[in-house]
């Protein structure tokens, strides 16, 4: 009886103590995530302007619009789960890609095939247009595109080689690799990488050399600029950068980031909204050391939505006329085309705006 009773008052005190660790622990993880959503809400959330003066056009055959290049009064889409590229003028052209890629009903490359090209870039000089898939999952992701704009052909190149190099050289781990936009300054080719919201410097000379023949050595990385204590949230969750182009006439660079309420870096999650920022060029005689002044960088928050919905802004890109254009992936298989007003932007840029405390340049 004896070994009875103090067995039980034993599983007694073991029950009591697993219950009080059980709510120490639910208390703790509630005020890590009241402390997280506050620390991330007060970053930037009231500081932004809005622009609230766009023209959407859906595009509601051609799915999930991720990258985007404008050349004249052309515009280049291409989708992360498409298999073709789209050419939007007056007449809509499709350039299929090499190899069969399945779609599901909503004429999407299901989600374990889909190449996840994120990026596009125009080089004037080569009649070229790259694509860069973001590299996100492997094998499928780790792929380099090529449109010869002579020929209207596309070519892939796998990038396993290249983007495990890359990866190594910049200290970014595989799974924190996400190339979401890229963009040229001068003799830089400049590559977006989301999930870590950090810009990745490389000599253009140096890439060109090494699609033409890639058993020259991997393009080594210059510099990084990390831009991750800047970003601006919604919700208490932090914006990630999502493409760029190099706006000539202001000297500087006009990136895209969006907000989502997910869990990683590839499940989709809700859309909260998305801004701009432009960034000037530093001065030029900093440039070789320090090629952006983001202490002046200058947020503005998009208040366009669609469908009562937040948009998505996945890239943006400047022609030659200023007119700026981005696309937006709705995640349901149908995208947009965005023309921002350049006015409003410009007046956004030249408004004056106290300095933000810029993040430590780093470098590998």
């Amino acid at each position: 009886m004896k070994i009875r009773e103090k067995l039980h008052r034993l599983i007694s005190k073991f029950s009591c103590l697993h219950s009080l660790i059980w709510v120490i622990s639910v208390m703790f993880y509630v005020s890590c995530q009241n402390q997280k959503t506050l620390n991330a809400s007060d970053k930037n959330d009231k500081a932004v302007n809005c622009l609230k003066d766009c023209k959407v056009t859906p595009i509601n055959d051609y799915p999930s619009a991720s990258g985007i290049v404008t050349i004249d009064s052309t515009i280049y889409i291409i989708g992360d789960d498409a298999n073709e590229l789209l050419i939007f003028s007056e007449k809509r052209v499709r350039i299929p890609f090499p190899g069969f890629y399945p779609l599901n009903k909503k004429g999407r490359v299901f989600k374990k095939d889909k190449l996840d090209f994120e990026a596009l870039l125009h080089l004037k000089s080569d009649s070229i247009i790259w694509g860069w898939g973001s590299g996100s999952k492997y094998p499928n992701r780790y792929v380099q595109m090529t449109y010869d704009l002579r020929t209207n052909k596309v070519k892939f190149n796998s990038m396993t080689h290249t983007y495990r190099k890359l990866q190594k050289d910049a200290k970014i781990a595989p799974k924190k690799w996400n190339i979401e936009g890229a963009l040229t300054v001068d003799n830089n080719l400049i590559l977006i990488n989301r999930e870590t919201n950090s810009l990745l410097f490389y000599a253009l000379s140096d890439w060109k050399t090494y699609f033409k023949d890639s058993s020259t050595e991997v393009p080594r990385l210059k510099n990084i600029i990390y831009l991750d204590s800047l970003m601006p949230s919604i919700q208490g969750v932090k914006s990630t950068l999502s493409g760029g182009d190099y706006w000539k006439s202001k000297n500087g660079i006009l990136l895209s980031a969006s907000v989502e309420d997910d869990e990683g870096i590839i499940d989709d999650g809700a859309i909260l909204g998305s801004f701009l920022c432009f960034i000037p060029l530093a001065d030029s005689s900093n440039q070789t050391l320090n090629p952006l002044d983001i202490n002046l960088s200058k947020f503005m928050k998009m208040e366009v939505k669609y469908k009562e919905n937040p948009i998505k802004l996945e890239g943006v890109s400047i022609n030659p006329k200023d007119e700026i254009f981005g696309v937006v992936d709705n995640d349901d298989g149908s995208s947009l085309l965005i023309k921002f007003s350049t006015l409003e932007i410009e007046t956004q840029v030249h408004e004056p705006l106290e300095p933000a405390h810029p993040e430590k340049k780093q470098t590998p």
